[in-house]
This record gives C-alpha cells, structure tokens and sequence, in this order.
C-alpha cells in the first residue's frame, strides 16, 4: 500500500509537472507568435515607409516636369508629350486666376468637369505657390485618381491635373522591385482587412497626400528565418538572465564593501582612541607644568601687591606668562578635542603642512614622553583633496611608530623627520626615523592587517594607513634609512588649483617641535 501511495504521488507530481510544462509551452508559442506578428506589422510599416519616399520623390519629379512644360503658356503645345512620358495622366487642363478653362486635353477616363473643385485647387495652389493635391478618391471604375494644380511660371494661370495613383504606383513598382523587393497597389477598400499587416496607409509630408496601399513582397524580398523570429526573444530572455545574475552579484559585492567600510570605520575609531588613550595618560603631567607656572605667577604677583612695591611692568610681565601658560595649556586641550571629534568623510583642499602644524601639541606630548626630536620640514602651500580627520590619523599611527621603533636607540639619535615635497604633481609625506628597522621576515606583509613589527602593537595602525591613503587615491611604501631606521613615504595627487603658490625646496621649513 505504502508503495503503491509513493507511486501514485510520484505520478500525480508528474502529471502536474506536464500540465505546467504544458501551459509554459503555450504561453510561450502564443507570446512568440504575438511577437512575430507584431514584428511582421513593423516590417511592412517600415517597407511603407520607404515606399512613401519613393513615391514622393516621384512627386517632386512630375512636378518639375509640370512646371518646366507649361511655363511660357506651353502646356497646350506638350500636352501629348506630357501623357506619353507620364501615362499615369488622364486629363490637363489651363485656366486663369479666376477659373476660366483656357484650355483643355481630352479626358482618358476621368475630367475635371467641377468648378467648385478647380476652384478649390487653384486656391490651394496660389496659397503655397506650387504643386497642390487634391484629396484621394475612387473613379467609378475603382481606380485611385487625384486632381492637382500648379501656378503657371510667368503668368496669371494655373495647370490643373487629374493623375492616376494606380498607374502611377506601376511606374515607382519597377524601382521599388530592385530596391525594396516589395511592389504596391491602391486599395480601393482599406476597410475590408484591417488586420492584414500587409495593407498600410502611406502619408506623403511633402504633398500632404494621404491614401491605402497593399504591399506584396518579391522574389528579391529575403523573408526572416525561424532563428530571426525567435532567436532575438531567446536572446533577450538568456540575457535577462545573465543580467539578473549580474545584478545579484553587484548586490552581494556592494553588501560585501559596506560591511568592509563599516569594519574599517570602527577600526579608525579604535585606532583614534587607542591614540587618545596613551596621549591621555601624558596630559595630566604635561598641564601641571603650566599650572605651577601659572600658579608661581600668581604667587609673584599677590606678594608685590601686598608689599606695596609693585611696578607696572613687572607686573605686566607675570601677567603676560600667565596668559602664556594658560594659552599652552588651552593649545593641548583643543588639540585632543579636535583629534577625539568624530567627524564624517568630507573631502576638502588641505594644506598639509597646516594639517602638521595642527597636530603639533600632539606629536609634542608623544616625543617628550620617548625623549625624542621631532622636525617638521619642507614645502608650504602644498593642497590635497582629503578628508582632514583620516589624514590626521595617518600622520598620527606613523609618527607613533617612528617614535616608539626608537626606544632602544641612543636618546641623542631619537630624531625623527616629517617632511612634506613635491614630485611633480604628487605630493610625498616622508616620515623618516632612526629606530630599529621591519624586520626581514615581515617586509612583504608590513602592511596586511594584524601584522606588527612592535612586541605589544595590534597590528592594525599600518593596514588602516594603506587603507586610507589608497581611499584618497595615493600610495603608502617604506624603505630602509641609510643611518638606520625605516623612511615610510605617502605619495597623494596634488589639488593643483591650490597649490600654485607653494614655496620651492630652497624656501623650506625647518620646525623642531
């Protein structure tokens, strides 16, 4: 029983399984041959097209022909060349301005015997001042005609026509064969098939003329195959589908790159505050100097009033170290402040040199605590377009690197060097040391996260430099210092709009801090 259940699951999973093959099968034949069908309209709407121009070249030819054969009143006298050139000419006629027939062909099949109608058409002709038709319509024998009329060139007189469209499609017929591969007649009931896609409807912009016509390919005409009709829907739906897996995988990468930046983001914030941490324990020590001056200033000043011998600029001078002292200690305070602000990524012209200057309280309380000599030097005015808090945190991790690879060196060869050149349209921030040097074995991975060259680092200060430095587009690389210790280079592009007015290397800067 329990087999005979699994099996009749089994088939009505089948069954169910074909039905909507089945149904996919069929929604698909039918949405194809829609699609056909409505290419196969396109097509002969297109073949029309091109019909249309044929035609109205051939306009423009018989009315040429037209004017240059009735000019000087001659139409009486090329009448019958007129009509053995163009067959497709049932009737001429010559009036004046007032209607009056001047002269007249004999009429083949159709006349222009109504005033109400050659006057209509001499308005229209003397209002656009050439060849004006005339509406189409059907002869009593179901041929497609159109009376026009054309200002005479040197007089007061119009030429009136009746043309035969169907004979004048004959005559386009044996262009548009070798052409187009397509051939047209009038229809003289358009109504009848309106869903046939080989009966259009031709409008003529030149001539206004507006009238049905029924295509028919020939022999020269290169029908779609079946690969044409439905190889372009296969085509679009294999792309769609590479499409959608295209899309889905920019989907995951950018997922991928924000949870990246975000990991970033907090690693930055770490590294600030792993910075803040080791520069707080150095404040406390580095304001109580101030503050004694302040205070023995103070002292100085409260003895002199009380004894009474006071002089004004003794005075003025205690007063002046007091504001000095308070000065120093508000300078490091706002430093820290800054450096601890979390900011968001606003790139913005930077001097970098400025950005050194700013920073200088900070790497001043590093140095001191190691016993070492910072120099600033090099080019002023030099601009980069950066986010000023990761550039701060940049010039921070590797100055705190160079400071602390220089514990096991001689105090009288702790020197460490910022500067900041130009090459070219880089600009290079050169941070050189004297410490200790990479080791051999970590050269090729200095910069991969976790990896650290100092017995208790974290290993995170160097890759999150790399990753903000190639951020702004720049490159970060080290090498050896010939007197010892390691020169660690960022090369950024250089905001050129700004930087115009740097001072050259022969007016550089030499700040010890």
């Amino acid at each position: 029983m329990k087999l005979d259940l699994v099996l009749e699951k089994g088939f009505s999973r089948l069954a169910m399984l074909a039905v909507l093959m089945a149904a996919l099968l069929t929604t698909s034949v039918t949405a194809m041959r829609e699609w056909s069908q409505q290419q196969e309209l396109a097509n002969f709407q297109i073949l029309a097209q091109r019909y249309a121009a044929l035609v109205e070249d051939k306009l423009v030819q018989v009315e040429a022909d037209l004017q240059r054969s009735s000019a000087s009143n001659a139409l009486s006298k090329n009448t019958e060349l007129l009509q053995q050139r163009m067959p497709w000419i049932l009737q001429l006629q010559e009036r004046d301005n007032k209607s009056i027939v001047i002269f007249e062909s004999t009429p083949t099949t159709v006349s222009l015997s109504s005033e109400m109608l050659a006057l209509s058409l001499i308005e229209g002709a003397s209002s656009l001042g050439r060849l004006h038709f005339g509406d189409v319509q059907a002869s009593p024998d179901g041929e497609g005609i159109v009376y026009a009329a054309w200002p005479i060139s040197g007089t007061d007189r119009y030429g009136l026509a009746c043309l035969s469209i169907s004979k004048l499609l004959q005559s386009i017929n044996i262009a548009s064969r070798a052409t187009l591969g397509i051939e047209a007649i009038w229809e003289n009931n358009p109504t009848a098939l309106t869903d046939d896609p080989r009966l259009q409807e031709v409008r003529l912009s030149n001539s206004g003329l507006i009238f049905p016509l029924r295509l028919s390919t020939t022999d020269s005409f290169a029908p779609k195959s079946t690969w044409q009709i439905y190889g372009l829907p296969l085509m679009a739906v294999l792309l769609a589908l590479a499409l959608s897996l295209y899309v889905r995988e920019i989907v995951l990468r950018q997922r991928a790159e924000a949870i990246t930046r975000e990991q970033q983001d907090r690693v930055q914030i770490n590294s600030r505050f792993a910075t803040l941490g080791e520069i707080s324990a150095m404040i406390s020590h580095e304001i109580n100097q101030p503050l004694a001056a302040i205070e023995m200033y103070a002292s100085t000043c409260e003895k002199l009033l009380k004894s009474g011998a006071s002089k004004p600029e003794t005075m003025q001078q205690a007063l002046a170290g007091v504001r000095s002292q308070t000065e120093r200690v508000s300078r490091i305070i706002r430093s820290v402040q800054d450096f601890a602000q979390s900011r968001s990524e606003t790139p913005q012209g930077l001097d970098v040199m400025a950005v050194i200057r700013d920073l200088a309280p900070l790497i001043d309380l590093q140095a001191k605590r190691l016993k070492a000599i910072v120099k600033v030097q090099g080019m002023t005015g030099l601009h980069i377009v950066a986010d000023k808090t990761m550039m701060e945190q940049v010039i921070l991790n590797l100055v705190r690197n160079g400071l602390e690879a220089m514990r096991n060196t001689a105090e009288d060869r702790r020197l460490l060097i910022i500067e900041v050149l130009k090459n070219d349209t880089q600009l290079n921030l050169r941070i050189t040391d004297q410490g200790s040097g990479i080791a051999s074995e970590l050269r090729d991975r200095i910069f991969s996260a976790f990896v650290t060259n100092k017995p208790k680092g974290t290993g995170v200060g160097l890759s999150l430099c790399k990753s903000l430095v190639e951020k702004h587009r720049g490159h970060i690389s080290f090498a050896d210092n010939p007197n010892g210790g390691t020169i660690f280079t960022v090369e950024l592009p250089i905001e050129l709009s700004k930087s115009t007015e740097a001072n050259s290397l022969k007016n550089a800067v030499e700040v010890a801090l």
